[in-house]
């Protein structure tokens, strides 16, 4: 509230423009991971994978869900189909066997379409 009452809602406004006019192409360059070549072609593709299902699957209803408390099991089914359910257990017990980079890739990705989504997906992992 300091912040904002010291600089006012101009200055907040300057900070958040780039984030106005979402959309993947754009919002790829505030990634972690700004240098992609740090990157191997298969994190490439989690990623993209990501950031894609968090554009075309959450954000749109992400609102919604929010305003109605709707819980989008639907989605997480969706999302355990892209394997982003069990992502550290061992494809040996069916799961996608990724590590810590992976799984933040995907938390990153998917938080750019909904917040509650990503986190709650993280927790779930958390326990697997």
């Amino acid at each position: 509230m300091n912040f904002l009452r010291s600089n006012g809602i101009k200055k907040l406004k300057s900070l958040l423009k780039p984030f106005n006019n979402f959309s993947r192409k754009k919002f790829s360059i505030y990634s972690s991971f700004k240098d992609d070549t740090m990157l191997s072609e298969e994190q490439k593709a989690i990623q993209d994978m990501a950031y894609s299902f968090a554009e075309k699957e959450l954000l749109p209803n992400a609102h919604e869900w929010d305003l109605n408390h709707i819980f989008p099991e639907e989605k997480y089914k969706e999302i355990a189909k892209l394997g982003f359910s069990s992502i550290y257990v061992s494809d040996k017990y069916g799961g996608s066997g990724l590590g810590r980079l992976e799984a933040s890739l995907i938390f990153e990705g998917l938080a750019t379409g909904d917040i509650t989504f990503s986190a709650y997906l993280s927790i779930h992992n958390m326990c697997c």
